[in-house]
């Protein structure tokens, strides 16, 4: 009894940072895991440094708890794009993820589009799964807002 899930997020917020400013916090991964709500651990994997290694937050909601757990590699273009996508490369993987976060210089601001693609194989009943896509979804949501809202304020304060 598995279900293949397939979450999509596509989310544009824009914040009062210039992009110049926006884009070291960004890019410096080994922040994510203190910027993006409902990060467990978000490790690099030995011997690859452009691999890490994800833990979410388990999601609960439909009488199971659904935690993903993927790899995947980074790709920056700077200071415009911050591109990743799975590699596979643990037995432990429930799923994998595709996306990027594309940065747009404004006059005084940076306007940040999110996309995300993840597919999760998760032991639940089919009949279960559209419910789960909606709470994967919404957690997307909540994770791509909270890590650009959190990396503008910190790219603000660091003066």
């Amino acid at each position: 009894m598995t279900a293949l899930v397939s979450a999509r997020l596509h989310r544009v917020d824009v914040v009062q940072v210039e992009r110049d400013r926006l884009w070291p916090v960004i890019a410096d991964v080994t922040r994510y895991e203190r910027l993006m709500p409902h990060v467990r651990s978000h490790q690099p994997l030995e011997g690859s440094p452009d691999t890490w290694h994800w833990i979410l937050e388990p999601t609960g909601g439909l009488g199971r708890a659904i935690q993903p757990v993927f790899d995947i590699r980074y790709e920056l273009r700077a200071p415009e794009a911050i591109e990743y996508a799975y590699v596979e490369s643990s037995a432990a993987e429930v799923g994998d993820a595709h996306g990027a976060f594309i940065l747009t210089a404004l006059p005084t601001a940076t306007r940040v589009t999110s996309t995300l693609r993840m597919e999760l194989r998760l032991a639940i009943p089919r009949l279960i799964a559209g419910g789960a896509k909606r709470l994967i979804e919404q957690r997307m949501d909540k994770m791509a807002q909270g890590f650009v809202l959190n990396a503008a304020r910190e790219a603000a304060s660091a003066d």
